[in-house]
């Protein structure tokens, strides 16, 4: 559905930055800021609506920053680090599903910890990014002048046998409450589960 994917172009990145505002007022995030630039507030409140990497560079905090993101949650907000969270290269790793674990144990171990609500701004920030990045930038690339989207599906893409695409993750959209980026996919067939049209794709 292109009007849908056109709104979702319009609106997402407006979110995107209301979550990056909302973040950067965590009192942590608050604070390693103060001490890196005095004026940060001043420098982000001078325009708005400017582009969201200047905004980000004038604020002095890339929530995509493994390093910075790293330092905030294991030394400013002093969460345990576990060797479980170790990359292949020995780093400690933020990747979302990361994130979700520190967040269940945070939530057993002190349901208040501020550290909480930060994770999940940081979740929601790294889900809307996602969809800009993967979908509302790239389908229209793997849209046909009819509407279709073209796409390959793999049969042995994946360890659990099941269908796969490559370039355009279509297998990784995300479910349905979390965003609706769902709605710019329709199917051709009045009821999508009875027929696949592999030839087609």
């Amino acid at each position: 559905d292109r009007k849908e994917l056109s709104d979702l172009g319009r609106s997402v990145p407006g979110h995107l930055k209301e979550v990056y505002l909302r973040i950067v007022e965590e009192p942590q995030v608050r604070s390693m800021l103060d001490e890196q630039n005095p004026s940060w507030r001043q420098a982000i409140a001078e325009d708005p609506g400017e582009d969201f990497k200047i905004l980000q560079k004038k604020a002095g905090f890339n929530v995509s920053s493994t390093q910075q993101l790293s330092r905030l949650i294991f030394e400013r907000y002093g969460v345990e680090f576990s060797n479980r969270w170790l990359t292949k290269k020995g780093g400690r790793s933020v990747e979302a599903r990361v994130i979700k674990e520190i967040i269940k144990e945070q939530r057993r171990r002190d349901k208040d910890h501020p550290v909480l609500s930060f994770l999940e701004s940081v979740l929601e920030y790294k889900l809307l990014e996602k969809i800009i990045t993967a979908y509302i930038k790239r389908i229209p690339s793997f849209t046909r002048e009819d509407g279709t989207l073209q796409v390959k599906y793999q049969i042995t893409g994946t360890k659990s046998g099941r269908l796969s695409t490559t370039a355009l993750g279509i297998h990784t959209i995300p479910k349905a409450g979390r965003s609706d980026i769902k709605k710019v996919f329709v199917s051709r067939w009045r009821d999508p589960r009875s027929e696949v049209n592999l030839a087609g794709s």
